[in-house]
């Protein structure tokens, strides 16, 4: 397995908020593509021991883990840089031969290494509806027009139901694997 950070250099590095690769220049691990669960449409990083949701909250949930998948549309090269990550192992592709698109996604979503361990200071509490800093820091989003405008989960709530939860979905990726996402609270693809 590749080498992962702590706990804390997960939280202290942000990359619970936004996707990230691990392994990328490691030919002897797999890489793994990790996605965390944002509250892009919906607060839909629920306790596991709940176990009972209407269907307004199952709709609220999926969509959510959409978005988390598809990073909301507001990444224009995202799918690009997914599939790069998905297929590097399958081409035995290294830092020598990948192409400069795929060169560019991984120096930009790869892990860099650093794991500062010391304990995290503050509540991890993302608005629901906001953009992860990362993308805003680096200038990914390129377009925030996708992101809804709920500003709290009873609110995406209403939003999701007058709305209807399968209308608002971004990209044609299926929505098992955005609820497999949501529901291991972040989706990892090891390859």
């Amino acid at each position: 397995m590749p080498t992962v950070p702590s706990v804390n250099g997960f939280i202290n590095g942000g990359l619970n908020t936004r996707p990230v690769f691990f392994g990328c220049n490691d030919t002897d691990t797999p890489i793994i593509v990790y996605v965390p669960n944002y509250p892009w449409s919906y607060a839909s990083n629920t306790s596991t021991y709940k176990l009972d949701y209407t269907k307004d909250e199952a709709h609220g949930v999926v969509n959510s883990g959409m978005r988390s998948l598809t990073l909301n549309g507001t990444v224009e090269n995202w799918p690009k840089c997914l599939a790069c990550a998905l297929s590097d192992r399958s081409f035995s592709y290294t830092a020598e031969n990948r192409t400069s698109e795929c060169q560019q996604c991984f120096a930009t979503w790869c892990w860099n290494g650093v794991d500062d361990d010391s304990e995290p200071t503050g509540d991890y509490e993302p608005a629901v509806g906001s953009v992860p800093q990362f993308l805003s820091t680096n200038n990914l989003a390129t377009s925030s027009s996708n992101a809804p405008a709920a500003s709290s989960p009873a609110a995406s709530q209403s939003s999701q139901a007058a709305n209807g939860a399968s209308s608002t979905l971004v990209g044609g990726w299926s929505m098992a694997v955005g609820a497999v996402g949501v529901l291991a609270g972040g989706l990892a693809v090891m390859l």
